[in-house]
């Protein structure tokens, strides 16, 4: 077919060339979906109540562990902060059950002593 004489319009005219966007992208970063994973707990409240209430050297050594977990997880050291928290808890079981002892002791110390008469 002879294109006819005033005809040379193109149904559909091409679009303008804009250059190409080259994106560059490092190739030693990998890109990971992160999963959520469950943080321990510290016991913080746990250990300053079994300082105050039962025994303050063993409930502040608890203290101690408490913030040091509390410390790890912030910095994403899950593998330490599981362990600081176990010790946490540990403690805080060890400071109650002394304390409940002690407490009970002197209950009956208190009850079962007669005071002395003349």
């Amino acid at each position: 077919m002879v294109p006819q004489q005033g005809h040379s319009r193109e149904l559909f005219p091409a679009r303008k060339q804009q250059p190409e966007r080259i994106i560059h992208q490092p190739l030693n970063k990998q890109i990971s979906m992160k999963t959520e994973e469950k943080k321990p707990k510290d016991y913080l409240i746990l250990s300053i109540l079994t300082c105050f209430l039962f025994q303050w050297c063993l409930g502040s050594i608890s203290i101690y562990f408490s913030l040091k977990t509390r410390q790890l997880n912030q910095a994403n050291m899950n593998d330490l902060a599981e362990q600081t928290s176990v010790w946490a808890k540990r403690l805080n079981i060890l400071t109650v059950v002394l304390g409940i002892g002690f407490y009970l002791l002197i209950i009956t110390l208190v009850f079962t002593i007669k005071p002395y008469s003349y």
